[in-house]
């Protein structure tokens, strides 16, 4: 596992619900802009430039779906390779 996926690094746990379909983002509340960070950005931006890509955000008791325009203006890149 790359280095910024990891929880104790990126304050972040990437998980998908049973159906598979929604990808959740449960994000430290000490961290509560982890998500929007760095490597985590680039990553979830990709995901949301996939067709019917669903992501919800948890920041404690805070629920929100991700939407581009929320998570950062932009450009968005990502090196699936780094951290490998």
């Amino acid at each position: 596992m790359p280095d910024f996926l990891r929880p104790d690094k990126s304050h972040v746990i990437l998980w998908v619900t049973e159906d598979g379909k929604t990808l959740l983002v449960s994000v430290d509340p000490n961290h509560p802009d982890a998500y929007r960070e760095g490597q985590m950005a680039n990553l979830l931006g990709c995901m949301l430039e996939l067709p019917d890509a669903q992501v919800g955000v948890m920041i404690g008791e805070t629920r929100f779906p991700l939407t581009p325009d929320f998570l950062f203006e932009g450009q968005v890149t990502f090196d699936f390779t780094e951290g490998l």
